[in-house]
C-alpha cells in the first residue's frame, strides 16, 4: 500500500533536512513485522480500515503504508540498522526455545516478567523512536495532533544518535546528559505468538502512547512517572540495563486492545468481522 503525498526528489530529507528526499518506498511499521502480521501461508489476508469513514470491504492489503521522498539514503539506512537489530536480537528470538536463554525470569510479583541483557535498550528506544516518527508524518494514520510537539523531539534525539554502525550508534547514546533518550517505555509480549491473529494499532491515552504490533504492545510516554509505580519493575528508561518485558496471555492481550480503542475504532472494526468478540481478531491495519 503506497500513500499519496506531494512530495519530490527535490525535498530535503524530512529527518535531517540536510540531504535531498531519494527515497521511495518507504515502510512505516517494519516490513518484516507488518508481513508477519498482514500475510497468511504467503497470501494477503490483512485488510484496512480507517476512523474517517464508514466501513466498506476492500481487498486484502500485502504489505504496511509506505511513503516516498521522506528520507534520504542515510537516513533510510540508519533506520535499517535499527530494524536489523531488533528482528536479530529480539523479534526473531523471544518464542524460540534454542534463543531463550538470553531471556531470563525476573521476580515481578505474580507477573511473569523477562530481562534479556543482550538487548542493549537505548538502541531499541531508537528502534521505537523511529517507529513513532514515522507515524508522526505519516498521512496515511491521520492528522495526529497530539504529536506535533513531539516530532521534533523525536527527530532531534535520533539525529544525535545516528551513526556508521550500531556500536557507533551506541556509543552516541552514551554522550552527555543532553542527548538522553525522550522515551521511557514498557514493551509486554504474549507468551506465545499471536501469529497472523494480530493487529496495528496507534493510541494515545493521558499521555501515554500504546502501539500495537502483532504479538506485542508497546506503551511508552515522554515522562517516566506517568506509569503507575506498580509496573517499575518492567519500566524501560534511560540506559538502565538490559530490555524488561512483561509478558501477558492472549486474553488479556485482546481485552487491552479493545480498551485502547476510541468507539469509532471499535464501530467499524465490529462491521468489520462480526465474530471479533467470540473468536480472533483478523489481520487488521488499524488507524
Amino acid at each position: 500500500m503506497k500513500i499519496r503525498n506531494n512530495r519530490n526528489a527535490s525535498n530535503l530529507c524530512l529527518l535531517c533536512n540536510l540531504r535531498p528526499s531519494n527515497k521511495t518506498k518507504s515502510h512505516i511499521i517494519q516490513k518484516a513485522v507488518a508481513n508477519k502480521i498482514l500475510l497468511v501461508d504467503g497470501k494477503n489476508e490483512g485488510y484496512v480500515f480507517t476512523t474517517e469513514s464508514k466501513y466498506s470491504r476492500k481487498s486484502p492489503i500485502q504489505d504496511s503504508p509506505k511513503e516516498d521522498y521522506i528520507l534520504c539514503t542515510e537516513c533510510e539506512e540508519y533506520f535499517s540498522k535499527l530494524e536489523t537489530y531488533f528482528s536479530d536480537k529480539f523479534y526473531n528470538k523471544l518464542w524460540i526455545p534454542v534463543s531463550q536463554s538470553g531471556f531470563i525470569p525476573i521476580e515481578n510479583g505474580q507477573d511473569q516478567s523477562l530481562l534479556c541483557k543482550e538487548i542493549n535498550s537505548s538502541i531499541f528506544q531508537l528502534y521505537l523512536c523511529s517507529i513513532f516518527w514515522r507515524i508522526s508524518i505519516c498521512d496515511f494514520f491521520g492528522k495526529k495532533e497530539e504529536l506535533n510537539e513531539l516530532r521534533p523531539i523525536l527527530a532531534d534525539y535520533l539525529i544525535k544518535c545516528q551513526g556508521k554502525d550500531i556500536q557507533d550508534i551506541i556509543e552516541k547514546t552514551l554522550l552527555p546528559q543532553d542527548n538522553k533518550n525522550p522515551l521511557s517505555f514498557i514493551i509486554c509480549a504474549t507468551k506465545f505468538p499471536i501469529g497472523n491473529n494480530g493487529i496495528i494499532l496507534f493510541n494515545n491515552i493521558q499521555e501515554i502512547y500504546y502501539l500495537f504490533l502483532g504479538s506485542f504492545v508497546i506503551n511508552f510516554s515522554f515522562n517516566m512517572y506517568n506509569f503507575p509505580s506498580y509496573l517499575n519493575a518492567v519500566l524501560n528508561y534511560g540506559s538502565r540495563e538490559g530490555l524488561r518485558i512483561k509478558l501477558i496471555d492472549e486474553e488479556f492481550y485482546f481485552k487491552l486492545n479493545m480498551m485502547m480503542m476510541t468507539e469509532k475504532q471499535l464501530e467499524n472494526l465490529k462491521h468489520f468481522a462480526d465474530s471479533y468478540l467470540k473468536d480472533v481478531i483478523p489481520n487488521t491495519l488499524q488507524v
